[in-house]
């Protein structure tokens, strides 16, 4: 009878009960309405469905995560008081509703199979396959919320209305494969010869589209592909400066007969043309005396200078230029030295004959120096060689000055 009055005194008012509707919000939820006891208090504990595991408290338990969980409670009374039986409700958390998500995987991923095999649209397919991982990773995670899925929802659906305005519009498969062929040329500032065929190719199938379609074309990626284009020609310049100008390093020589002399050069690969430049000392050869279509023809015969028959008394010189056509111009790509000499019937000065040079090889190592020994023969040794204002006895010409370096002495200096 004494237990019985006890546990009268412990009586309890209002069970516990479990939140209705619990979805995960990334935000902790309280798990059950509190139940209410008459003279003692209500104390929770989670576990599992057979017993408490955790210590009971007069809190009640709070969780965020996505799950189900068992809150076990008891009427607790003072030290005179028995506790009454232990007791659970069993609470969820949802995760937000997937539905339309998962839905939509299915929906892209039917379009992904009908398309992954088609190598036109391989780009297509990539990018729609990249979106449904995506998707697929929000729809496994416990931890999104309704918002997050919201989002894959609407990102999953627009990809695929993407892909499929793509594949049902010719024009827009056409101009993708442009737009991205022309995206894939190099910066304009990175752009080399090599990368010709590149250009040329974007260049192409650019030009391959219908009007309407080129107005597709955003005017950015275009320009990248003018601006790749006018790299490419800049380069091509470039190379182009660099050979003809070895190839006019080559000694130029002029032979003499009466009142012309002949002029001969070597081969620039690079040149469209070559002009022929000829003066008597001391007066600008600003004009050609002759000018050279052809890029085979490597010699020329001048028999007249400033529209009159040459002077063979006085003393000339001559240099050629290799020239190429460049959007109907003729740009200069490289100068030979000038030839100076004197004229079959100067009774003062004679031209070398023979320049015979002691040693023609040297290997040195970085940092070391050389002297060229050289000495000439004239033609007729009765006469003089031509002054130094002319131009020096010797002249010397690097080919590459990065490798070795030669000053007017002929020192050379080896720099790698």
């Amino acid at each position: 009878a004494y237990f019985e009055i006890l546990r009268a005194d412990l009586s309890i008012s209002k069970l516990p009960s479990a939140v209705e509707g619990l979805v995960f919000t990334g935000q902790s939820s309280k798990l059950v309405e509190a139940g209410n006891v008459e003279n003692g208090t209500m104390q929770y504990a989670l576990g599992n469905e057979s017993e408490a595991t955790g210590v009971y408290t007069e809190s009640v338990p709070e969780e965020a995560f996505v799950g189900t969980y068992y809150v076990w409670y008891k009427a607790v009374g003072d030290d005179n008081h028995n506790d009454t039986v232990p007791a659970c409700v069993k609470v969820t958390i949802a995760g937000p509703d997937k539905t339309d998500l998962n839905t939509a995987i299915k929906a892209a991923e039917a379009l992904y199979d009908s398309i992954k095999d088609n190598a036109d649209l391989s780009d297509i397919a990539i990018a729609l396959n990249e979106a449904i991982t995506t998707a697929k990773e929000i729809a496994g995670s416990d931890t999104v919320t309704a918002e997050d899925i919201a989002s894959a929802t609407e990102n999953i659906i627009a990809a695929k209305q993407s892909a499929e305005a793509i594949i049902n519009d010719p024009d827009t498969i056409s101009v993708k494969y442009v737009m991205d062929k022309i995206n894939e040329l190099p910066a304009s500032a990175k752009v080399k010869s090599s990368d010709r065929k590149k250009i040329v190719a974007a260049r192409n199938a650019y030009e391959e589209l219908t009007e309407d379609q080129k107005e597709k074309i955003d005017a950015d990626t275009l320009k990248k592909l003018i601006d790749a284009e006018k790299a490419l020609a800049a380069a091509d310049l470039k190379a182009a400066k660099k050979e003809a100008q070895a190839a006019m390093n080559e000694q130029v020589t002029v032979t003499q007969k009466s009142n012309k002399f002949t002029v001969k050069w070597k081969k620039s690969s690079s040149a469209d043309g070559y002009y022929v430049y000829a003066a008597y000392y001391g007066k600008k050869a600003t004009k050609p005396v002759k000018t050279i279509k052809k890029n085979t023809t490597v010699t020329a015969t001048v028999s007249k200078i400033g529209g009159k028959k040459i002077n063979a008394k006085k003393n000339f010189y001559v240099y050629v230029a290799a020239y190429k056509i460049i959007d109907g111009k003729k740009i200069t790509l490289g100068k030979s030295m000038a030839a100076y000499f004197a004229g079959t019937k100067n009774k003062t000065y004679s031209n070398v004959k023979k320049l015979t040079i002691k040693k023609s090889k040297y290997t040195l190592k970085a940092g070391k120096t050389a002297k060229i020994n050289a000495t000439v023969t004239l033609a007729n040794k009765k006469r003089k060689h031509l002054p130094k204002s002319y131009a020096a006895k010797f002249r010397y010409k690097s080919s590459d000055k990065s490798i070795a370096t030669v000053n007017k002495n002929g020192t050379i200096k080896a720099l790698k």
